[in-house]
């Protein structure tokens, strides 16, 4: 079932448990686990450009290419989480992600939505949705623009 009734495209993805990152340590997130995006790298720099075509900013690459994120940080029963890196671990996760694209004025992605996400986080016995609606996220904004969030207020997606 297609969650999104238009403006979507449908992309597959590779489930990724042991993606290093400087925001883990920082945060001090032990259970990260990330579906990086088949094809991501031209994506991301095809919103990108648009993204500065279109309102003017520069955004930066994310550091951990254009994937959604599964789990960030959340408490899973260390049992459940062995068995999902067993069971998940560079297997294909399948989504849609929506044409709109969203930004806080920071950070810019394309909301995401898809069944096979939410039997991914049930397996863990987790909430079906985190904190953060689900996301991948294409772009941040260039130190440059930094500070100038007013100028791309019009842009911005709300929930």
């Amino acid at each position: 079932m297609d969650l999104f009734t238009k403006d979507y495209f449908n992309v597959s993805a590779t489930i990724r448990f042991d993606i290093k990152s400087s925001r883990n340590y920082m945060y001090n997130r032990n259970r990260w686990c990330l579906a990086l995006i088949d094809g991501g790298y031209e994506m991301a720099k095809y919103y990108r450009k648009l993204t500065e075509k279109e309102i003017g900013c520069r955004l930066n690459t994310t550091e951990n290419k254009f994937h959604l994120t599964l789990v960030s940080g959340e408490d899973v029963n260390q049992s459940l989480w062995e068995k999902a890196i067993d069971k998940f671990q560079y297997e294909k996760i399948n989504f849609q992600l929506s044409v709109r694209v969203g930004t806080d004025g920071t950070y810019w992605w394309l909301p995401a939505a898809g069944n096979e996400i939410i039997e991914f986080r049930n397996e863990l016995k987790l909430f079906e949705k985190p904190y953060w609606d689900f996301h991948a996220t294409f772009g941040i904004l260039h130190p440059f623009w930094e500070g100038q969030e007013h100028i791309l207020k019009e842009y911005t997606y709300s929930k």
